[in-house]
């Protein structure tokens, strides 16, 4: 991950139900939510694309060294996080 990184982040309830979901390039990132009912955990996840490191090799019959650019991948990183009951 590198700074600066465009990221998804989306909070849900532990049965799925998304409550929020919002685009960052910084973090932290503050989420306020009201009202969640019947459920004292939830999940957050962190979407983004990153690009791999490019790959060198060298050709051992003519030595050439031939360079392979990195690829994107799409990565997620969840976490489970505790609500605060209201009250």
């Amino acid at each position: 991950f590198v700074a600066g990184t465009p990221v998804t982040v989306i909070l849900t309830t532990a049965d799925g139900k998304e409550l929020l979901r919002t685009n960052t390039t910084s973090f932290p990132v503050s989420m306020n939510v009201s009202g969640i009912k019947g459920s004292p955990t939830g999940k957050v996840v962190f979407q983004y694309v990153a690009t791999t490191q490019p790959v060198t090799t060298t050709d051992p019959a003519t030595g050439e060294t031939v360079t392979t650019p990195g690829v994107q991948e799409q990565r997620a990183l969840e976490r489970i996080v505790p609500f605060t009951p209201e009250g």
